[in-house]
C-alpha cells in the first residue's frame, strides 16, 4: 500500500528523476516547451500527468491546478528574468541562474505531489482540454508520450 505521503508511490527525489528521464525523451522537450509558450503549460505537471497516465493512474486535476498556479508565481518571474538576462550575461553567471530555476522546478514538483489525490479520470486529457488544446496540433503527440514505452 502506498504510502500516503507519497501518493502514487512517487518521492520527490523520484520524481525528479522520472520527470528528467521523461524530459530527455526524443521529442518531450519541445513538446513541451511549445505547449509552455503556447499555451502556458505547467512543464512539471504536464510530466507527472504523463508519468501517472503511463502507470494507469488518474488523478483529482483541481488541487494540481490550484498547486501549479501558486507555484507559477514562483517559477514565471525567475523564467523570464533568466530569459531575458541570457545574452547580458557571462555563461558562469547565466548557469547559476539556470541552477537555481531547476531548483525552483524541484520545489514545485514537491508541491505538486503534496496537492496529488489519486482519482480516476484520465488526468492528461483533461488538463490539456483545461489548457484550451483540444484541436491543436500538440495534443495528440502530448497524449501518444503517456503511452508506455515498448521494452527493449
Amino acid at each position: 500500500m502506498p504510502n500516503p505521503c507519497e501518493p502514487a508511490g512517487l518521492t520527490p527525489a523520484e520524481l525528479w528523476q522520472q520527470t528528467q528521464a521523461l524530459y530527455r525523451e526524443p521529442g518531450v522537450e519541445t513538446l513541451c516547451l511549445q505547449a509552455q509558450d503556447k499555451a502556458g503549460a505547467d512543464i512539471n505537471l504536464l510530466l507527472l500527468l504523463i508519468l501517472l497516465a503511463r502507470r494507469g493512474q488518474g488523478v483529482q486535476l483541481p488541487p494540481l491546478l490550484a498547486a501549479s498556479q501558486r507555484q507559477a508565481a514562483v517559477l514565471k518571474p525567475w523564467r523570464a528574468l533568466r530569459r531575458r538576462l541570457k545574452t547580458r550575461l557571462e555563461t558562469c553567471d547565466y548557469q547559476a541562474l539556470l541552477a537555481h530555476e531547476l531548483a525552483l522546478e524541484q520545489w514545485a514538483q514537491e508541491g505538486l505531489l503534496a496537492a496529488l489525490l489519486l482519482g480516476k479520470a484520465p488526468s492528461l486529457t483533461d488538463y490539456l482540454t483545461h489548457l484550451g488544446l483540444d484541436q491543436s496540433p500538440l495534443r495528440q503527440p502530448l497524449l501518444t508520450l503517456a503511452t508506455p514505452s515498448a521494452p527493449e
